[in-house]
Parts: structure tokens; C-alpha cells; sequence
């Protein structure tokens, strides 16, 4: 329900009582639960509560929900920028869960591997660990698992192996792949998807100089996310738009574009759109290219700093 202050009290509250009972197994549990309400405000405490709790589920050998820890710890590094040790919490997880039965635990740990090694600029590794991902799937499609949710993990999973594509240059590939996604289906019941699908392909074709549609593409895509109220979709696919009119020359559209995108990414505090978007203006903006090229140092500047200091905070929590 999205309750996170009750939830905390909750979850404390779980915790007295276990340590009462001596509970090891429920202490752990509630040790996650509170890691869980810190890990959108307060990332470096939720990483604190999943280490204690990692301890706990160590020592009664709960391997699957060990397993979990790491992956909870991993999330926390990537969403924090730090994919190296992202990498080594989600291989020690992948390490317990090797005979695990929970297939979707072993997807959630190969999807994020994946993204994490598409971030180290590893694409041949990380598209190992998507295509494994997508064998997870097809063993949770024969345990008969929702059959709504391993489509939106496959649609998923398609499209982070086709921004890998993408990122490797090889754009066919990526349009044949979301080509067959589009479906009468897909629009009616999951728009969200539908949109993202549509503007990846759009992309896609427009880094094969595949021009044919896409302003269309495009738009539509914009059009859907924004009237569902996805405002960081809207960012991504203004940067796209932008882009594209940066293709074919126009550079009022162009530059209109992405100024709202940079608004946007500035409200969001995207800082990684933020510079993408800087990087794009200045190519546009002669009048404003030094103010462009300047905010670009900075924040670039910034990023680097705090990644230092974040990496430094995580090795402490650990010592």
C-alpha cells in the first residue's frame, strides 16, 4: 500500500517481539522488511538492515532467502551508481542460489547482472546474463506462473537485449527483435510497454538511418506516457524526439525538444539524462554552448564525487 511509516513501525515492532522469542528466522525477516523501507529514501540503511539480516539467514543456512540479501544489496549498489561491487554482491547471491528453486529470484539476480554489466560497457557478458534470464522465464512459463507476469518479464528482458544491441551496433538486430512485440494486445493492456516498445524501435530505426515513420513512432510513444502520467518515460522519449530532429537538421524542433527534456531531467534529478541532454544542446546551441559545456563539467564533476564518497560508505557499513 505504499505505507512506508507504518510499515516501519511494523516491521520494528516484529522485530522486538522475535528477539523476545530468540526467532532467528523472523528476526532476519524483519530486518529485511525494515531494509525495504529504506531503500528508496535512505539507501545506505536499507544496505545496513540487509547485511544484518544476511548474517542471520547465513548461520541458519536459509540459502534461498541469502540469496535474496544479495540481490537486495546489489540493488541498492546499482541504483547508488556503484556496479562494480554490484557485480560481486549479485555473484556470491548467484552462488547460493545454484540449486534454488526459485526461478523468479534467479531472474530478478540475471536481469540486474545484466544491467550491471551493460553500465561496466561489458555488452557480450551482460547479454549472457539477459539471454539466462530469458531461460529463467521459459521454466517459470512451464510451472505454470502468471501467465500476465512472465510477458511483462519477457518484454522486459527483450528490451534490455536490444539496448545492448543497440549499444553494440548491431540495429537490425534490435528492430527484428521488437518488431513482433507491437501487438493490438500489447496497447490495450499494458500501454506502458506498448509505449517504450514503440519509441526502442523508433530508435533503433533511426540509428540505422531508417527514417521512414519515426517522428510518428515517436510522438505516439510520447503521446501514451505522458497521458498515463510516466513523467520519466516522457523524459527519455523527448531525448529520443530531440535527437532525431538533430538528424534531420531541424534545429528549432530539435532544440525545443530537448530543452523540455532537460527541465525535465533537472525536476527528476536524473543526473545521467541530465548530462545527455547537455551533451546534445551544446551540438545545437551555438548562443548558449559555453553555459551548456560548463553545467556539463559541473555536474559531471559532482557525479564523480559523490560515487567516491558512496563507494567509501558501503565498505564501512560492511567493515
Amino acid at each position: 500500500m505504499n505505507n512506508i511509516k507504518k510499515s516501519h513501525s511494523s516491521s520494528l515492532t516484529a522485530l522486538k517481539l522475535s528477539r523476545e522469542e530468540n526467532d532467528s528466522s523472523r528476526i532476519a525477516k524483519s530486518l529485511y522488511f525494515i531494509g525495504d523501507c529504506y531503500e528508496s529514501s535512505q539507501k545506505d540503511s536499507a544496505y545496513y538492515y540487509y547485511l544484518q539480516a544476511q548474517k542471520i539467514y547465513l548461520k541458519i543456512h536459509d540459502y534461498d532467502k541469502l540469496g535474496q540479501m544479495y540481490f537486495n544489496k546489489a540493488y541498492v549498489l546499482f541504483y547508488d551508481g556503484n556496479y562494480v561491487e554490484c557485480e560481486v554482491e549479485l555473484t556470491k547471491g548467484l552462488g547460493y542460489l545454484k540449486d534454488s528453486d526459485n526461478i523468479k529470484l534467479l531472474y530478478s539476480c540475471n536481469t540486474l547482472m545484466g544491467n550491471c554489466l551493460e553500465k561496466l560497457f561489458m555488452y557480450d557478458q551482460a547479454l549472457k546474463y539477459h539471454q539466462l534470464a530469458l531461460r529463467n522465464l521459459r521454466a517459470m512459463k512451464k510451472n505454470n506462473t502468471d501467465s500476465d507476469e512472465v510477458n511483462n518479464f519477457n518484454i522486459s528482458s527483450v528490451i534490455n537485449i536490444c539496448n545492448l544491441y543497440d549499444l553494440k551496433g548491431d540495429y537490425s538486430k534490435s528492430i527484428n527483435e521488437l518488431k513482433p512485440l507491437l501487438t493490438k494486445n500489447l496497447r490495450k493492456n499494458w500501454p506502458r510497454f506498448y509505449g517504450i516498445v514503440l519509441s526502442n524501435l523508433a530508435y533503433s530505426k533511426m540509428k540505422n538511418k531508417e527514417y521512414k515513420n519515426v517522428e510518428s513512432m515517436f510522438l505516439e510513444s510520447l503521446k501514451i506516457v505522458d497521458s498515463l502520467g510516466y513523467t520519466s518515460d516522457v523524459m527519455y522519449k523527448k531525448i529520443h524526439l530531440g535527437e532525431f530532429y538533430l538528424t534531420q537538421k531541424d534545429s528549432l524542433k530539435s532544440l525545443k525538444t530537448l530543452q523540455e527534456a532537460y527541465t525535465v531531467s533537472i525536476k527528476l534529478k536524473n543526473t545521467n539524462e541530465t548530462l545527455n541532454t547537455l551533451k546534445l544542446l551544446t551540438r545545437i546551441d551555438s548562443r548558449k554552448r559555453l553555459f551548456y559545456a560548463n553545467q556539463y563539467i559541473a555536474i559531471s564533476d559532482s557525479i564523480n564525487s559523490i560515487q567516491s564518497r558512496t563507494k567509501n560508505k558501503y565498505a564501512r557499513i560492511e567493515y
